[in-house]
């Protein structure tokens, strides 16, 4: 059942410039950012300033260019996770006049989880660092290796660890495959 029925929505100029954001997105953001953060800052400011990873930002670009062709992609799997719950969303690409794009995310599922400090931003952090998953939030532990978060902290031993490695976006294969591939 879902818990959650907001629409979190937030559209993009021709030079991927973030216009606009409803109240259900300022809301969202808020409930997950950092302390400081003022969702009204990110109006006129370019997606990419957000998104670090250059294979994240390549398979946006993919599915940014196949809406301003003209085409609605819809049911985009991605999870937007908390310390202490998942999130299993989907996005909504429409296109509008100009290479608009309205993004429109909503969260399919949740699931209650064990708190996990590894995700949260308010906590002290060594000089290791683990790629996490940007879609699936799979973390690395090998070349081709990804797994849920609780599994990596029983492996690397984190459970006691502090200070705790950074986390480094990346997207894995799976979600590469995927999102590059998405019609």
């Amino acid at each position: 059942m879902i818990s959650d029925t907001r629409k979190f929505i937030y559209c993009l100029d021709q030079m991927d410039t973030i216009t606009h954001v409803n109240d259900d997105w300022i809301e969202f953001a808020m409930e997950n950012a950092q302390e400081g953060f003022v969702p009204n800052l990110v109006i006129g400011q370019p997606l990419w300033n957000f998104i670090n990873s250059s294979k994240v930002q390549h398979l946006y670009s993919i599915v940014f260019g196949k809406a301003r062709q003209g085409l609605f992609i819809h049911g985009l799997p991605y999870r937007c996770d908390a310390p202490d719950r998942r999130r299993f969303m989907e996005m909504d690409l429409l296109p509008a006049d100009d290479a608009i794009i309205q993004i429109k995310s909503t969260i399919v599922r949740e699931e209650a989880r064990e708190y996990v400090p590894l995700l949260s931003d308010f906590r002290d952090m060594s000089s290791k660092i683990l790629t996490i998953c940007s879609f699936c939030k799979k973390v690395r532990i090998g070349e081709n290796h990804w797994e849920e978060i609780e599994e990596v902290i029983k492996l690397l031993g984190l459970a006691e660890a502090w200070p705790l490695p950074q986390l480094s976006h990346g997207v894995c294969e799976k979600c590469f495959d995927e999102w590059s591939s998405f019609n």
